[in-house]
C-alpha cells in the first residue's frame, strides 16, 4: 500500500513538471516554454480610428457650445457658425499636435489658430454677446466657475439664514 502511495505521488509532482515546462491544455503557458508558433499578442494601445477622433471632437464643441448658447443667448445661426468654426480650429490643432515641427512653432501656430478663431467668433457676436464672452474668458483665465460659485453662495445664504430664524425662535 506504501508502494502505491509514493508510486501515485511520483507520478502526479512528475505530471506538474510537465505542466510547468510545457504549459497546460488551456493556453496558459504559466511562465513555462512555449512550443506553438503563436506569436503572443500583448496589449498594445490602438491607435484610435477617425470617426472615434471625429466623435469626441463633436463631443467636446458640443460641451463647449452647449455652455455659450446658455451664456450668451446665441441664436441658431450664430450657434451653427461658431460651431462649425470651432470644430475647424480643433481639426487644425490635432494636425498640429501630430505635425513633426519644433515646439516653439507648435506653440506659435497654435496662438495664430487661436486669434483666428477669436476674431471670427467674435465677428458673429453682438456688442452685449461680446462683452459677456470676454468675461467667460477672462473667469475661464482665473479658474473660476460661475455656476459653481453661485451654487456654494447660495448655498451658504440659506444655511446661515436658517440658523438665523432657528435662533430667533428660541429667544422667543
Amino acid at each position: 500500500m506504501k508502494t502505491l502511495k509514493i508510486l501515485f505521488i511520483c507520478l502526479f509532482l512528475s505530471n506538474l513538471n510537465a505542466v510547468a515546462q510545457f504549459g497546460n491544455i488551456y493556453g496558459n503557458r504559466m511562465g513555462g516554454v512555449d512550443r506553438s508558433n503563436q506569436i503572443p499578442q500583448g496589449n498594445e494601445p490602438k491607435e484610435p480610428t477617425l470617426e472615434e477622433i471625429a466623435s469626441a471632437r463633436n463631443i467636446r464643441v458640443d460641451n463647449i457650445m452647449k455652455q455659450m448658447k446658455e451664456d450668451l443667448t446665441l441664436d441658431d445661426l450664430q450657434y451653427i457658425a461658431i460651431r462649425n468654426e470651432l470644430i475647424t480650429n480643433s481639426k487644425s490643432i490635432e494636425i498640429l499636435i501630430k505635425s513633426a515641427i519644433s515646439e516653439e512653432d507648435k506653440t506659435k501656430q497654435f496662438q495664430a489658430i487661436q486669434e483666428k478663431t477669436e476674431k471670427i467668433i467674435n465677428s458673429y457676436m453682438n456688442l452685449s454677446q461680446k462683452e459677456k464672452y470676454q468675461l467667460l474668458k477672462e473667469e475661464k483665465a482665473l479658474g473660476v466657475d460661475t455656476k459653481k460659485s453661485k451654487k456654494k453662495k447660495t448655498r451658504g445664504t440659506r444655511y446661515k439664514g436658517e440658523q438665523s430664524e432657528a435662533k430667533e425662535k428660541e429667544q422667543d
